[in-house]
């Protein structure tokens, strides 16, 4: 729908006629797995931790994981040592913070982040094709109440999703 196409273009997008994605936003900081950690199987609980606390907390809080379906199996997967799931699938959140499952992301080689973890409020965007027209419930100033008015929206890219937002995990070259 709607929602996934938008998510896709947040990372994925060229900045050609649709949003500046994740993948091409220059000096985003990218945590990489060590030597020998090739697949989305090979991500830790600590790997996420590290993620988690290596983005400033003002932005923590309010985070949002993105990662294809793939990494988020391979991610609800894990378990303590006592064999409990670190995570809770039905909630689909990772330290209270929901995972949003971006189709088209990578989940395999080192050339891209499997997971971007950040604050995407910051970040502004309207497409294009946006057309509303609704009835004035409450006077503003100018306008007065059972007007009708019609709301047109454009393409805008706020570049808003800063390299200090956002924080990436890359599995290590094979």
């Amino acid at each position: 729908g709607f929602n996934n196409y938008l998510q896709n273009k947040f990372v994925l997008g060229s900045g050609t006629n649709e949003p500046l994605g994740l993948y091409n936003i220059a000096g985003i900081p990218v945590y990489v797995l060590g030597t020998g950690k090739t697949t989305v199987n090979d991500i830790t609980y600590a790997d996420l931790e590290e993620l988690w606390w290596s983005l400033p907390k003002q932005y923590r809080i309010r985070a949002v994981w993105y990662m294809a379906s793939a990494t988020a199996k391979a991610v609800f997967a894990l378990k303590d040592s006592t064999g409990r799931p670190y995570f809770d699938k039905e909630k689909e959140e990772i330290f209270g913070r929901p995972v949003r499952e971006v189709d088209d992301m990578d989940s395999s080689g080192a050339t891209n982040p499997v997971i971007f973890l950040g604050y995407p409020k910051d970040y502004i965007l309207f497409t294009s094709g946006q057309f509303k027209t609704d009835i004035v419930k409450t006077g503003v100033d100018l306008i007065q109440t059972d007007q009708v008015y019609t709301q047109l929206t454009g393409y805008f890219d706020g570049k808003l999703a800063t390299p200090n937002h956002f924080i990436g995990l890359k599995l290590a070259a094979a």
